[in-house]
Formats: structure tokens, C-alpha cells, sequence
């Protein structure tokens, strides 16, 4: 991973909440030392948020009223991907819940894993 995707990975993670972990020079025993600490960091946070996302629920059903708003005005709907990357990590709706699906579009994709919903639900409704 590059050092500015890394960079990015790192604060898309802090913005939503989550636990971000990569193996660096670590031995295998402290690795599976560090795992264990981010896991138990990470159900901790899944307790204090009852479960759900750590960006819950609610952004998508506002962004969505948001975008249901635009078109209602007949606003053209702009989607911005990395640099260099415009169309790619995109997935149709159905296979938002396919992990490999998912990894293998993250993998050199456009977007971040909150914009790849949002693309796959704006191609799902057709806009």
C-alpha cells in the first residue's frame, strides 16, 4: 500500500469511528498481539454505538433524502473519485454485502467505502 493511500485509509477510518490496524514490521507474535488489541478496541466501539455502524444509519437516510431532493429539482448529481481513478471500485447494488466483491473493488478503486454505496444506490435507481 502507498504511503498516501495508507495516509487515507487511515483517516477515513478515524472519520468513521473504526479501528485501523496494517502489519508493518512486526513479528508474527506481536501482529497477532496487535490484532487481539484492535478486536477488543473494536467491539468495545460496536458496544458504545448499540451495534451499528460507526456511521450509523441515519447519514444514509439523509444523503438520501438529499439526493431525492436534487432530482425532485431536476440538480445534476456529481460523483468525485480519487485522482486518476474516475470510474473504478464500482458495484452494483447487490453485491455491497460480498465482502470479496467489496475487497477486490477497494483494492485500486475510486472511491471510499461510504461513496461506493452511494454510487451503487445512484446506478440502482437509475440516475
Amino acid at each position: 500500500m502507498s504511503a498516501e493511500r495508507l495516509r487515507f485509509t487511515e483517516s477515513d477510518a478515524a472519520a468513521m469511528g473504526q479501528v485501523f490496524l496494517a502489519r508493518g514490521a512486526q513479528t508474527d507474535k506481536q501482529w497477532d498481539d496487535d490484532k487481539q488489541v484492535a478486536e477488543t478496541a473494536a467491539k468495545r466501539k460496536c458496544e458504545e454505538n448499540c451495534g451499528r455502524a460507526p456511521w450509523g444509519c441515519r447519514w444514509f437516510h439523509d444523503w438520501k433524502r438529499n439526493v431525492d431532493a436534487a432530482v425532485a429539482r431536476s440538480q445534476a448529481l456529481h460523483v468525485f473519485y480519487f485522482e486518476g481513478r474516475v470510474g473504478r471500485g464500482k458495484l452494483p447494488w447487490q453485491e455491497l454485502s460480498n465482502e470479496t466483491s467489496v475487497r477486490k473493488a477497494r483494492e485500486n478503486g475510486g472511491l471510499g467505502a461510504s461513496q461506493t454505496a452511494e454510487v451503487a444506490y445512484l446506478d440502482r435507481r437509475g440516475y
